[in-house]
């Protein structure tokens, strides 16, 4: 009787550490090298420079925001969408745009694939108004050698004033 239980517990304990293999070695948060990317479309949004999203996208990205066309696809969709949201400021008045990331609220990595929300704070002044955005960057990344790359990034307002 004492055997069995024996082995049942042996059984029990190599399951649960078999189970946390796939997590040792994975980084509890984010490593710069994933928040490069990230940082970087934030850099060309505050500086109002698109040619910083070179080479942060992957081939097949996608890229959904709350201004029209909402959604852009492919290796050129940072760029669109950042080509797309300066039309969109100036069709509102939005200037002085400036974004600042907070603390990393969710972060997974399995592999060569990592899943981060950020929420951020996003500002300007329309027409004259200052106005805020609270919200949530939400991106999907992707590692090819030791560079990470964006494979999907939204955006999703929380709160705004103005």
């Amino acid at each position: 009787m004492q055997l069995r239980n024996l082995r049942a517990l042996t059984a029990a304990a190599v399951l649960f550490a078999l189970s946390t293999l796939s997590s040792f070695g994975a980084p509890s948060s984010p490593t710069p090298a994933m928040m490069k990317p990230i940082q970087a479309a934030l850099a060309a949004l505050n500086n109002g420079n698109p040619k910083i999203l070179s080479g942060i996208y992957a081939s097949n990205a996608t890229v959904i925001d709350e201004f029209p066309p909402y959604s852009w696809n492919g290796s050129s969709a940072g760029t669109q969408w950042f080509a797309d949201f300066e039309k969109f400021s100036k069709q509102i008045g939005l200037t002085s745009a400036k974004g600042a990331l907070l603390a990393v609220k969710n972060f997974n990595q399995s592999g060569d694939r990592a899943y981060i929300v950020v929420p951020t704070n996003f500002g300007g002044m329309v027409k004259g108004k200052a106005m805020k955005e609270t919200g949530t960057w939400t991106f999907t990344l992707q590692r090819s050698g030791s560079a990470w790359t964006i494979v999907t990034q939204s955006w999703g307002t929380i709160t705004e004033t103005m």
